[in-house]
């Protein structure tokens, strides 16, 4: 999809609008705040991390499918790969909208909200507008909340900082074909989503165990980890399979990281009159660091081979936002969601 939005754009305007538009529909994963508001409470981040891990091994389709359509003198032969995904994705979602029904949390919260008089609702309107928060929720709402809330305003800092440091996975595949063959890079392309979508599922038992502060500070030590591996394995010739490997493991750990930080913890930090469009808001602005690193990156793989260009912008950014995640923002995961208030982490 980024593919196609750099091939069809024609100025650096364009392809960041076009980009922000696709991060405020693509990142929400909405399927995380139905999970998150119909599981225990000591158990949403496992549930939502199994639904997760078994998606993402599903990617290894693709590289199934590369080998089987994929012709390297037929550039269009790339739209039967994908093809079929697409299909797939139709069907679910057309059934999804038939079968399933609102999450209880929701369903419990609307009927409060309409069993109050008249009376009672314009004094809670009232005292709404004060907190920043609403019954009803929307971007312009959700951006000011997000501003006056203590809690998502940190969580959105150091999701802007952790963001930065995700570019690398749009270029992992020039550096694959940089080292291998063509055949053995297809190779890679099927193990490294098994080994993300492995790291996917055990990340959601520890999170829900350890907490999401410190899930995160194992994640991005295994992102970076993994990424440090994976520039040996290509630089040093290891093989496909240690590259997809330990790529799986870097994004693993960076992906996990992210749905913990931009979409698990923003939903266990807001009311749920508002939870939908802070996850949905938080998401694009938060992705908007990815500009940092990009940028950065176009600068500098001038001067620094484009590998070791990982290393040197992802340390410090996954080091900062650590930093304040860990120091700024308060742990979420024992949170009850029918009661978070705009007062809750004050």
């Amino acid at each position: 999809m980024r593919a196609s939005a750099a091939a069809r754009s024609r100025s650096t305007v364009q392809y960041i609008l076009g980009m922000l538009f696709m991060m405020f529909f693509t990142p929400n994963d909405m399927q995380v705040l139905y999970i998150m508001e119909t599981a225990p409470k000591e158990k949403r981040a496992t549930y939502s991390f199994i639904a997760k891990g078994i998606a993402l091994l599903s990617v290894s389709l693709i590289g199934v499918l590369s080998r089987v359509f994929l012709k390297e003198n037929v550039p269009s032969s790339w739209r039967m790969v994908y093809l079929i995904p697409v299909i797939v994705a139709i069907a679910v979602g057309a059934a999804s909208f038939f079968l399933m029904r609102e999450t209880p949390v929701f369903v419990e919260q609307r009927r409060g909200f309409l069993s109050l008089s008249p009376e009672e609702r314009r004094a809670k309107a009232v005292e709404d507008k004060k907190s920043g928060t609403a019954e009803q929720g929307g971007v312009f709402r959700a951006i000011k909340f997000i501003f006056v809330n203590r809690q998502l305003r940190w969580i959105l800092i150091a999701g802007f900082l952790f963001f930065a440091t995700t570019f690398y996975t749009s270029y992992y595949a020039t550096v694959l074909e940089g080292s291998m063959a063509t055949e053995l890079v297809a190779t890679a392309l099927i193990i490294y989503p098994l080994v993300n979508g492995a790291v996917a599922i055990v990340s959601g038992f520890f999170s829900d165990k350890l907490g999401r502060k410190k899930v995160c500070l194992i994640l991005g030590g295994l992102a970076l980890f993994g990424l440090l591996m994976f520039v040996l394995a290509c630089r040093l010739h290891w093989g496909p399979v240690a590259a997809g490997i330990f790529y799986g493991l870097s994004i693993g750990g960076l992906w996990s990281m992210s749905d913990t930080l931009i979409l698990t913890m923003p939903a266990e930090s807001s009311p749920s009159g508002m939870r939908a469009s802070v996850m949905g808001t938080i998401s694009v602005m938060i992705g908007a660091g990815m500009f940092i690193g990009q940028a950065l990156f176009i600068v500098l793989q001038n001067f620094v081979s484009m590998d070791i260009l990982f290393l040197c912008i992802c340390v410090p950014f996954m080091a900062l936002s650590l930093v304040v995640l860990m120091t700024k923002v308060k742990e979420t995961k024992d949170v009850d969601l029918d009661n978070i208030t705009a007062e809750t982490y004050k």
